[in-house]
């Protein structure tokens, strides 16, 4: 599957945003010690990433 498709009118998140905003999570991770907010992945879709990589546990959020 090359996209995620989230929520009632089917938003569809390609593979390549969700690297992007994992790639933007870590690097914002080493450099400020955690991930404030959706808009320091930088990405389409980053509000439905962010709760998504908190579940998931990718990085922290204080």
């Amino acid at each position: 599957m090359k996209s995620l498709l989230i929520g009632k009118n089917i938003l569809s998140i390609t593979r390549s945003t969700i690297e992007l905003a994992f790639i933007n999570a870590m690097k914002e991770q080493e450099i400020a010690g955690c991930v404030k907010g959706p808009k320091k992945l930088g990405c389409f879709g980053a509000s439905y990433l962010y709760g998504m990589f908190l579940k998931w546990e990718i990085f922290i959020n204080y």
